[in-house]
């Protein structure tokens, strides 16, 4: 995601170039599952083909968001096809029946890693069709020894792990779905792997703000409803008493809520908002960012801690910048207060922004990379952002699409002001409500820090003034 930000900013190929052949690389080796979708947990080597098969909700939701950003700067049809097939994993394997998302799915089934998910060819030749065999051998890498070693004694180890060389043409792809189904019945009738069914507050959230990123992209209204009903459950069961919980597992809610719950509720409700247009989202996001700051900020030095349980804390209260396997709580909070000031006009949380960002200045010099996900707001603060409102008389949504949908505009906060949503979009961002249609059914503005440009009427004009 850092690297697309640094392609559209410099207009570099390299950077796009290095992201479409990582993922295409990863969609395409065995860490990803080709007969069941989603994502194992890392390969252990450079080729992407051995993974370590655990499946984490964190790392589906993360990709889901890298895979919809790419897709809208490339087009490329594969990395469409994959946002779809994690969001059917994740739906089918990971999702509360309420709507929360379950941890992660174990890599091992009985007592050995990765059984549930690997082939011999002699059972492959059971299975499928003589020319189906032929196929899937020739296609997915499928050797009679096995197509991958053993770690330890570095033999093979006479089971496969289905991955392609490159990506399947349309009538390929129809000839591997009857395959596919085959196989995915076969392997639904063997022990499973052990599902960790604990919700947790900051991986829901990441989830829930990948599934409204993609529905915005793909004007899709099963992923924003699915985003939706995440926050719902978010609302109805891990908060108690006004206060965020970080835990919920077999009907119970407990563990005060750590900065990441908080940094990555307010993610997902901004892009709740910016997927649904709903002002309800954006007021949600301010209140829990209040919360969030009157508890975790410090006064002192700037920067959110991590936890203020300090029983277990020699050093005391300590902040995260660094990312790991998820982005770090004061990466994640950096980007939310720039956002979440440009789309209200409350120039204070962008304030409050500059001090974490100053508070951590010698960290982001040092080691950027590790820590793109703030370079990500560095980023957005050293290019031409915009505030952009879209006013609408009669909800033209087919004109919203047309503008939005599927331009690759990362530095962009948007409002859609229309007839369902004005009079709660001025009590949060008042500085829309001098932004009317007047005599005309739309009116595109476009403001640069706060300062807005003569309205656009004009879908032509509209759609110059947004790719200038």
């Amino acid at each position: 995601m850092f690297l697309l930000r640094q392609w559209k900013i410099s207009e570099d190929q390299r950077f796009l170039d290095m992201v479409t052949e990582t993922l295409t690389a990863m969609r395409l080796g065995g860490i990803w599952d080709h007969i069941g979708y989603g994502f194992h947990r890392y390969s252990t080597d450079r080729e992407w083909l051995l993974p370590h098969f655990e499946k984490m909700l964190y790392d589906q939701a993360l990709l889901l968001l890298a895979y919809s950003e790419a897709w809208q700067a490339t087009g490329d049809p594969l990395f469409k096809q994959t946002v779809y097939e994690i969001t059917d994993y994740v739906n089918r394997k990971l999702r509360h029946p309420e709507g929360g998302f379950y941890s992660a799915e174990d890599a091992d089934s009985e007592g050995e890693e990765g059984k549930f998910y690997v082939w011999t060819f002699s059972e492959l030749k059971d299975i499928l069709e003589k020319d189906e065999l032929e196929f899937f051998t020739d296609h997915f890498q499928i050797k009679e020894e096995g197509n991958f070693e053993d770690e330890a004694t570095k033999k093979l180890t006479g089971a496969n792990i289905p991955h392609l060389q490159q990506a399947l043409s349309e009538n390929e792809s129809k000839v591997f779905q009857v395959i596919r189904k085959k196989l995915f019945e076969k392997r639904e009738t063997r022990e499973h792997p052990l599902l960790d069914d604990k919700i947790l507050t900051d991986w829901n959230s990441l989830m829930i703000a990948a599934l409204a990123k993609a529905g915005f992209i793909f004007d899709d209204e099963d992923l924003i409803s699915s985003a939706e009903q995440g926050i719902r459950f978010i609302n109805k069961e891990l908060v108690r008493s006004g206060a965020l919980l970080h835990r919920y597992k077999d009907g119970e809610a407990g563990i005060e809520a750590m900065a990441d719950d908080y940094a990555f509720l307010i993610w997902a409700l901004i892009e709740c908002y910016q997927a649904t247009f709903e002002p309800s989202y954006l007021e949600q996001a301010l209140h829990w960012n209040k919360v969030f700051s009157d508890i975790f900020w410090d006064e002192e030095n700037g920067g959110y801690f991590f936890s203020m349980q300090q029983d277990d804390q020699i050093y005391g209260p300590q902040k995260q910048l660094y990312d790991g396997a998820v982005p770090s709580s004061n990466s994640v909070a950096l980007i939310n207060l720039i956002r979440l000031s440009r789309l209200t006009g409350k120039t204070e949380l962008e304030d409050k922004a500059q001090k974490l960002g100053e508070a951590f200045s010698a960290e982001l010099i040092r080691s950027g990379s590790s820590i793109t996900h703030s370079m990500q707001a560095i980023q957005f603060l050293n290019t031409d952002s915009r505030e952009i409102t879209l006013v609408s008389s009669k909800k033209d949504t087919e004109l919203f699409n047309t503008l939005f949908r599927e331009s690759y505009a990362p530095f962009n906060v948007i409002h859609f002001k229309h007839r369902d949503n004005v009079s709660k979009l001025g009590q949060v961002a008042p500085y829309t409500d001098s932004q009317t249609v007047k005599e005309k059914e739309n009116a595109l503005y476009v403001c640069t820090n706060f300062t807005c440009d003569q309205p656009v009427f004009d879908p032509d004009e509209m759609k110059k003034t947004l790719n200038s």
